[in-house]
């Protein structure tokens, strides 16, 4: 078949520049219809699960976007849905004693 024949070098350079000006010109079209809702990049995902299923809290939309672990529930190693406690500074150290 001549559809499975590698396409000239000039073709492939064509292909590539057509497509990544169309994929830049989308993403600019893109972001000005959302700025003009208040919407930045990324937030139409958020969005979008809001709109299927309102009130789910960040963590569930964290998961769901594949952004937390399916069994972390705020934080809490054993899914209790109980917030994480603090954690200390990363720059103290146990091992610094004060003077």
């Amino acid at each position: 078949m001549s559809g499975d024949l590698p396409l000239p070098d000039s073709q492939t350079t064509d292909f590539q520049t057509a497509f990544w000006a169309a994929k830049h010109d989308l993403a600019v079209a893109t972001a000005a219809a959302f700025s003009r809702h208040g919407v930045h990049e990324g937030q139409q995902f958020i969005l979008r699960l809001l709109w299927a299923e309102d009130g789910q809290a960040p963590g569930e939309i964290a998961r769901q976007l594949g952004l937390a672990p399916h069994g972390d529930q705020g934080g809490d190693p054993d899914g209790g849905g109980r917030p994480a406690p603090p954690r200390a500074a990363p720059w103290r150290s146990s091992a610094v004693t004060s003077p």
